[in-house]
Parts: structure tokens; sequence; C-alpha cells
């Protein structure tokens, strides 16, 4: 069976105001989209635009062991997925206005990309990707999203 990539994302969008949307169905595919590929992958890249210092300050402290890159407009976070990186994506991954906290998380398998969520949660690319994980995916996302294979 070959393998694919697959691009798919949120259509539907409530306002929580003028600067932020969240899913119009929320995040229910969070929990299950993000323990599928953490179990899968071990390594780790989250990017938040520099003026998310709430998010920037909250992953210096919980993962001094990360490497840092800030840029001119995002800061770039990289390292191991460890058990304890895990537990934060899947226990305190909303900010104060109920929205996915970074703004990019790129998981890693052995250096290689494998998974993205981007956007605040409503876009995602995946590598690697056989018919099983395209009917997974699709049963934990809401109807309403965009879905692409890319052969």
């Amino acid at each position: 069976m070959s393998k694919f990539q697959l691009h798919f994302e949120i259509n539907s969008f409530v306002g929580v105001n003028q600067f932020v949307m969240i899913p119009a169905d929320g995040y229910g595919y969070w929990l299950p989209l993000m323990k599928n590929y953490l179990d899968i992958c071990n390594g780790v890249e989250i990017n938040c635009w520099n003026e998310e210092q709430k998010a920037i300050n909250e992953i210096k402290l919980e993962f001094q062991h990360f490497m840092v890159d800030v840029k001119e407009l995002e800061t770039y976070f990289r390292g191991e997925l460890t058990e304890q990186v895990k537990r934060f994506f899947l226990e305190n991954y909303l900010d104060e206005y109920g929205r996915i906290k970074w703004f990019t998380i790129l998981l890693k398998k052995n250096d290689k990309h494998y998974f993205n969520s981007e956007h605040w949660g409503t876009e995602f690319h995946a590598w690697e990707v056989e018919g099983k994980d395209v009917q997974f995916i699709k049963s934990v996302m809401p109807q309403e999203i965009s879905f692409h294979e890319i052969k």
C-alpha cells in the first residue's frame, strides 16, 4: 500500500473577539488526534508569534531543555517529545479564549516531519498516511472540513 501526504482543515469558525476565531464545533477532535500522533513521534517544534508572550513564557518555564530560536516575527522551540511534553499538549492546551495556545506544532519521527498542527489547531498536515489513518482522522474531526490527499 502506498503512503501519501494529507492536508485537512476546519472550515467553520466563530469569533471570540475581533482577533480570535475558534472552530464552531469546538476542539473535541484535539485530544484523540494529538494522542494518536504523540504516540508515534519522538521530536517536537513549537512556533509562536512573538507577541504571544504568555505562551512563550509558559514553554520557557516548562521546558528549559528546549532549544529556543527567536526570529523577527516568531519564536521557535525544539526538543525531544518526552512524556512531560505529551502531557502538556493533552492537559494544558487551551488559552484564556478557549483556543489552542500555539500557532504551530510540528511533530517529528526520527527527525522527519510526521504531523503538523497549524493556525492554533485548525489546519493539519500529515505525512506517511495510509487508508486507515484517513478513516481515523475522519472519525474524530468535525464533518465540515477540507481534505486534500497529496500523492
